[in-house]
């Protein structure tokens, strides 16, 4: 096992002791890749990202210490990428854990027109009736050290999304908080409410497709958001306005 840094331009660098990067693994249980659709010209093993020189990316995040021993940090996927700053989004769940009134949290990158993304947090509160975003804002200003990991805007939900096994399903409040960011943006904008906002992933990139509103003008508002935006005439689906919190498995709109 190794942990290594990977490079805007996909090149892999081994880390130094202490250093966290993506753990990588190697030897003869690691597999060739995967096999394309065989539609595609016929059947051929493409490796892509995953498989390098015979070491596989694990996509978990880790360093080692001098003696061998693993350390691990998370998800390399869950990492908020703030102006190239890398954030780890547990620094952020366990600060705003601690205080009273949170029951569960979870942090995301929210699309940033300026930053690429903006650590955003959802919270259930632990009494139902009761949400202070002022209060826990001021809470993680002093709890978190590091001012870039402190989230922009805490949103309460009723429940932290999670996979068929239990685990947070974090792309889901991706989703969301992308909604949420294209909203604010052609709101600011002066354009009208659109008739549907919502969010899936495409190809491995966050798409969000606006229904009833002049292309032209939002293209212009969401100029500089890291995600695909798509305008249609008409809403595709059946979802509530401007919201959205698709489950795993679920279809895109």
């Amino acid at each position: 096992m190794k942990a290594v840094r990977i490079g805007d331009d996909g090149s892999w660098a081994d880390c130094a002791p202490g250093e966290t990067g993506v753990l990588a693994i190697g030897g003869p249980a690691v597999f060739a890749g995967y096999l394309t659709d065989p539609s595609l010209g016929g059947p051929r093993v493409s490796r892509e990202s995953v498989v390098r020189d015979g070491w596989l990316n694990t996509g978990d995040l880790g360093s080692f210490d001098a003696d061998g021993f693993v350390y691990l940090a998370g998800r390399a996927k869950d990492l908020i990428i703030r102006g190239g700053h890398n954030i780890d989004p547990r620094t952020i769940e366990e600060a705003l854990l601690a205080h009273p009134a949170v029951a569960a949290a979870a942090a995301v990158g929210r699309p940033d027109q300026h930053s690429g993304e903006v650590p955003v947090a959802y919270v259930v509160p632990a009494d139902a009736g009761q949400f202070d975003e002022a209060e826990l804002l001021a809470w993680a200003g002093t709890a978190i050290a590091e001012p870039a990991a402190r989230p922009k805007q805490i949103y309460p939900i009723t429940a932290i999304p999670v996979t068929a096994i239990g685990k947070q399903f974090k792309p889901a409040l991706a989703a969301d908080a992308a909604v949420r960011a294209v909203t604010e943006a052609l709101a600011a904008a002066g354009l009208k409410p659109a008739r549907e906002i919502t969010a899936a992933r495409h190809d491995g990139r966050l798409a969000v497709t606006v229904a009833g509103s002049d292309p032209a003008r939002v293209q212009e508002a969401v100029a500089g958001f890291p995600l695909t935006v798509r305008c249609v005439p008409s809403p595709t689906c059946q979802l509530p306005a401007n919201r959205v919190l698709p489950t795993k498995g679920s279809n895109p709109p």
